[in-house]
């Protein structure tokens, strides 16, 4: 889950997103962003799912090797 916050907040920076903005494009708050972003709360597919469609981000599952 920690490779997925890095991506995210890789994408805030690329994008010049601030926490701010992406939590009015998402409909939640910038601390509770923050919290996402820090570990502090975990991420539901319906947060993940907002987040990524406002970073424009897709959402792939892909098979591991056994």
């Amino acid at each position: 889950m920690e490779h997925l916050r890095d991506m995210i907040s890789a994408r805030l920076k690329e994008k010049q997103i601030s926490l701010k903005q992406l939590a009015k494009m998402t409909g939640y708050t910038p601390a509770y962003i923050s919290d996402l972003l820090r570990s502090k709360r975990r991420l539901n597919e319906d947060t993940l799912y907002r987040i990524c469609s406002a970073l424009d981000l897709e959402i792939a599952v892909i098979p591991g090797r056994d």
